[in-house]
């Protein structure tokens, strides 16, 4: 069963503590021990491999989630997508080997740092054998928590024990990747035995339409951190890597914020906007500034709270060699401010609305462009060269994303949810929807077995004042012939109407209610029984009511004949999903 959201957060903070700033922790201890030269090159490899570990989890995290969150998948159709999308991340891994080799022959003084190379690309093997995507998808963060949390904590702690001189740095980076790969298998085991999938080897066939088929949503998970992390490669090669070494101790520090907040915000958010966008209930223009303001504010209060803090930590755990990376700590204030207006236009809207292509054009201009801009300031003004180019990178994506939400309607300033006030009332406030002037409706007809019922039923249908604009039926009956044949009379009797027949597994008469209601394409959808008669102005009463007030429930009451109705200010329905009162009904419409 899902989690709720705050429970998700948390628990994903948890784990993104554990892998991103729990290592953060270590720095202090890695700078005492390793000279300036080997500290950066640990960090220099540490960014190159990253790249690595981004290409084998290949956006899955999008495009995966978006397909998870589908209503009505079924088992066999989840245990499909979970064995597909892990048979790529390994097929992608090894692919990644083939590549990685080459490059090493172009690394500054690669025949010293070569053991330190390899152990920090055992990672990329650790993230490609993680199926948090998954857990991702199902919001069950917290069932994973103590799978992460036991063997990072072993793992990461014998650093201190292991690691002394710079011939041993390379332990650093193999135990980081131990403890990714023993929790990553840890929670593939716990998806296997508790969501009853079987594991299989897909075919080469099915990894190529994998790959073709993300290679967008690739793009755009590829780049957002490859556009970021260019600049340290670059300063690796243009200038030294006790320069990496000080610059990565800033970032690292400023990376405290998106793993503490940010990261386990968003990546919980992105299944449940999808479902709110998807759901209609709530204006996009709404979820953004409700978003967006409610982020910013957090982030704010945790720099001002955090911020003030940081000289002293560097003074006191690190050697003064690294006392720029305060300054470059504070650089990337406003560049955190922008990319979380970034990463909510783009990730959370954009790719919420299978928008892929549109991000990943915007994502390969700011990688141009911060490689040109590195390029050229790198030589110049070392690490500030590498802030030119993020800067500019990422700028450009704020503009871009701005202009391309503004243009197609998903962004207006509202400014009222920009007041703390408005911070304090949970994300997801129901808007007033515009109303239709002309909405179309859908009745919705579970049936079994029975035609013999269906003829008043359609006569009634026929008497109305306004026709339906389509009737679902979802006809249960296992004969393929005799289905054919009821439902080809039913189009006969009302062929003014559109009719639509969806078919489901086994007859069951919730799961009918269900798969009517999501094949239904009118924005109002009235469920009714097969043996019933409607009064004539049932089809009018109803879209009227609901045209005019579209967050209602309607209901109505089932009289026997000879019955005389009696009105009533409640009605109580027993539902699957608990016992409610409905206050807008009608007695004059009833069924009979």
């Amino acid at each position: 069963m899902a989690q709720t959201f705050s429970s998700n957060v948390l628990a994903n903070g948890i784990l993104q503590f554990l892998t991103l700033a729990l290592p953060i922790l270590l720095l202090p201890f890695l700078a005492h021990v390793l000279s300036p030269e080997a500290f950066g090159a640990v960090n220099f490899f540490s960014f190159l491999v990253g790249n690595f570990s981004l290409f084998v989890q290949y956006g899955f995290e999008y495009s995966a989630t978006r397909k998870l969150t589908r209503p009505n998948l079924t088992q066999s159709q989840r245990e499909s997508l979970f064995n597909e999308v892990m048979s790529t991340k390994l097929v992608l891994a090894f692919l990644s080997v083939l590549i990685y080799l080459p490059i090493l022959l172009w690394v500054p003084d690669i025949d010293r740092y070569w053991p330190v190379a390899l152990a920090t690309f055992a990672i990329t093997f650790g993230f490609a054998l993680n199926p948090m995507w998954y857990v991702l998808d199902v919001q069950e963060m917290p069932q994973v928590v103590w799978r992460h949390l036991i063997p990072k904590t072993v793992f990461i702690g014998l650093v201190f024990l292991v690691v002394g001189t710079d011939a041993q740095a390379y332990r650093y980076p193999a135990l980081i990747a131990l403890a990714i790969g023993t929790s990553s298998l840890a929670t593939w085991h716990w998806i296997v035995t508790n969501h009853k999938l079987r594991l299989k080897w897909v075919g080469v066939k099915t990894v190529v339409q994998q790959i073709q088929k993300g290679f967008f949503v690739f793009g755009v998970s590829f780049l957002s951190v490859f556009y970021q992390t260019i600049g340290a490669i670059l300063l690796g090669q243009m200038v030294d890597y006790a320069s990496v070494g000080t610059y990565t101790l800033g970032w690292r520090i400023m990376n405290l914020f998106p793993a503490l907040a940010l990261i386990p915000i968003l990546q919980a958010l992105f299944p449940r906007i999808g479902e709110q966008i998807r759901s209609g209930k709530y204006s996009i223009p709404h979820l953004l500034n409700r978003t967006l303001s409610q982020l910013l504010a957090f982030l704010m209060v945790l720099l001002l709270i955090i911020s003030p803090w940081v000289p002293g930590l560097l003074g006191h755990f690190f050697d003064p060699i690294y006392a720029e990376a305060f300054y470059i700590f504070l650089s990337f204030i406003p560049f955190i401010l922008l990319n979380t207006w970034n990463q909510v236009i783009a990730h959370q809207l954009f790719l919420n609305l299978s928008k892929d292509r549109l991000v990943f054009i915007g994502y390969v201009g700011a990688s141009v462009l911060a490689c040109l801009l590195s390029m050229v300031f790198i030589p110049m003004w070392s690490w500030k060269g590498v802030l030119i180019g993020l800067y500019g990178a990422e700028v450009f994506m704020a503009i871009y994303n701005g202009y391309q939400a503004l243009t197609k309607g998903y962004f207006r300033w509202i400014w009222s949810e920009w007041t703390p006030k408005a911070w304090l009332v949970p994300l997801g406030r129901i808007d007033h929807p515009p109303i239709d002037e002309n909405p179309s409706l859908s009745l919705v007809i579970p049936t079994f077995l029975r035609p013999e019922v269906w003829p008043p039923l359609l006569q009634s249908i026929r008497g109305q004042t306004l026709l339906p604009n389509e009737i679902v039926v979802i006809d249960q009956n296992p004969d393929h012939n005799e289905r054919q044949a009821f439902q080809s009379w039913l189009q006969s009797e009302l062929p003014g109407v559109h009719w639509s027949f969806p078919q489901i597994e086994r007859p069951n008469r919730c799961l009918a209610k269900q798969m009517g209601l999501l094949e239904a394409s009118g924005p109002i959808k009235v469920v009714i029984d097969d043996d019933v008669v409607l009064h004539p102005e049932f089809i009018e009463y109803y879209r009227r009511h609901l045209q005019s007030s579209p967050w209602d429930l309607l209901t109505t009451q089932l009289l026997e004949p000879g019955v005389h109705p009696e009105p009533k200010s409640n009605v109580a329905r027993y539902t699957w999903y608990g016992y409610f009162h409905l206050n807008h009904h009608s007695n004059r419409f009833a069924q009979n």
